[in-house]
């Protein structure tokens, strides 16, 4: 719970808002896996010059 939070705080989001649009999404999937498109909602925005790979397969 600690890293959700401080990673919220890090991006500059309301752990709050985060916390409680999560367990949304999670109680109207249940426990499927969601898609890629429906994650990206709960992650940081990447920044420009980013080296992180892709999870494009």
């Amino acid at each position: 719970m600690w890293t959700f939070w401080a990673t919220a705080l890090q991006n500059h989001r309301d752990p709050m808002t985060d916390l409680r649009d999560d367990l949304h999404a999670y109680a109207a999937n249940g426990p499927q896996p969601r898609s890629e498109t429906a994650l990206a909602a709960f992650s940081p925005p990447k920044s420009p010059g980013s080296t992180v790979p892709s999870d494009s397969g």
